[in-house]
């Protein structure tokens, strides 16, 4: 599996001293890998985005793959 560039994706951040540099969705403290490690598990989007208190919105974005 390829591993990605999260660096180059503005839905995310990485900022100096919170979660260890891990990438978290903006505006959160929920680091990306967390969502795929739990999906993985098995969890449901709707259980991920209650158990983290995330939105709809940061978690799925549609919009955001268009003309991928």
């Amino acid at each position: 599996m390829a591993t990605l560039d999260w660096s180059q994706c503005p839905w995310v951040e990485s900022v100096p001293d919170r979660r260890s540099d891990a990438f978290v969705f903006r505006e959160s403290r929920t680091p990306v890998s967390v969502v795929f490690d739990n999906l993985e598990a098995g969890a449901s989007i709707n259980e991920i985005i209650e158990w983290f208190h995330l939105s709809r919105d940061q978690v799925v974005r549609r919009d955001r793959v268009r003309g991928a």
